[in-house]
């Protein structure tokens, strides 16, 4: 790999011999990217792994980026949690009676709904309570879920605060 010393002017960005950059060139055009934003050290370190730091394919950059946002957006769109639990939670909240009363109703609820609920009361505290069970999704499969009793109570309030 032959490499064309950096200029001193700082105006100018590293240049890079065409063969060695040929694998990053756009077949239209290049942009030229200006490397003063770098330390030296950054600089050299780069050079030494063969990243170029002077020339960069922009539209092949640009593309990933683009991909790299749609993925997430489609990420982002998918619901999250167990519409089944919240249902249940809005049923539950609409009636009397504090978190810790409503504590085995939600508990009889996952049962009677078929989620196989295994209830994990650690003493006599309530906030290391916690309920895990089986969920099944739209498409047939299976999870382990869990809620504890802290999420519960969270859920129960958001539910019941008038709109």
């Amino acid at each position: 790999m032959k490499r064309k010393p950096a200029t001193d002017d700082a105006d100018h960005a590293e240049t890079v011999d065409a063969d060695w950059m040929a694998p990053f060139m756009a077949p239209s055009q290049h942009v030229v990217i200006n490397v003063d934003v770098m330390t030296p050290q950054q600089r050299a370190e780069f050079m030494a792994r063969g990243v170029p730091i002077g020339v960069t394919n922009m539209e092949k950059f640009v593309e990933q980026g683009v991909q790299a946002s749609r993925t997430q957006a489609q990420r982002a769109r998918k619901p999250r949690g167990d519409a089944e639990l919240e249902d249940i939670v809005r049923m539950l909240a609409r009636g009397v009676g504090t978190t810790k009363e409503l504590w085995p109703e939600l508990l009889s609820k996952l049962d009677a709904d078929g989620c196989e609920p295994e209830e994990h009361a650690n003493g006599v505290e309530e906030r290391k309570w916690k309920i895990t069970y089986t969920n099944t999704d739209e498409s047939g499969r299976s999870r382990k879920r869990k809620v504890s009793f802290d999420k519960f109570q969270t859920m129960l309030g958001k539910n019941r605060k008038p709109a």
